[in-house]
């Protein structure tokens, strides 16, 4: 009963906090809203699957690990051993002294078996673990998003945040499966 009663607490914040958020897109980035009900019931399917530790309702067929999270996870023994669907990504990284952008290829993920997503969702799981923020992107979020991406940014999209690991989610808008995971800062 009190685990009900926190995650009601917790659903009540992050819904009103969320939906309150207004999204400041860069010139360049398509992005395409969804309704408060959307937006809602995706981060209600992700709380449940993250509070109950429930991957099965997250995977339909394929889900892309992008290239900050791949970075820490491959080093991890048990997500390491995932055969196949190595991809490769241009990522635009900015040098803080000079301002200067070049493009780095960096390795991602794309997972395409159950399995494999159950091996990605237990360290997605731990990585969660705590009270949890559900936030929409920030402008420079987006633009990394948009620029190692090959589709157009539609919501539901979202910054899990747990007070020290930061996950991109980007959920199918109309089966709420997670296409998408990475790390942001």
């Amino acid at each position: 009963m009190i685990k009900i009663f926190n995650l009601l607490i917790l659903l009540f914040g992050l819904f009103s906090f969320a939906s309150a958020q207004t999204v400041l897109v860069p010139e360049g980035v398509v992005y395409k809203p969804t309704s408060d009900v959307n937006n809602e019931k995706a981060k209600l399917i992700l709380t449940e699957a993250i509070s109950n530790n429930k991957p099965d309702s997250l995977f339909n067929g394929i889900c892309y690990i992008g290239p900050i999270l791949w970075r820490r996870y491959q080093k991890i023994d048990s997500l390491n051993v995932i055969k196949g669907g190595n991809i490769q990504f241009n990522v635009p990284i900015q040098n803080e002294s000079n301002g200067i952008t070049t493009t780095h290829k960096m390795s991602g993920k794309l997972i395409q078996t159950s399995n494999d997503f159950k091996k990605i969702w237990t360290q997605v799981f731990a990585d969660l673990t705590g009270s949890l923020t559900f936030r929409k992107l920030s402008p420079s979020q987006l633009r990394y998003y948009w620029a190692v991406i090959f589709y157009d940014i539609q919501e539901p999209v979202f910054i899990v945040d747990n007070g020290t690991t930061k996950l991109l989610l980007q959920i199918v808008p109309r089966t709420y499966k997670i296409l998408w995971i990475d790390e942001v800062y």
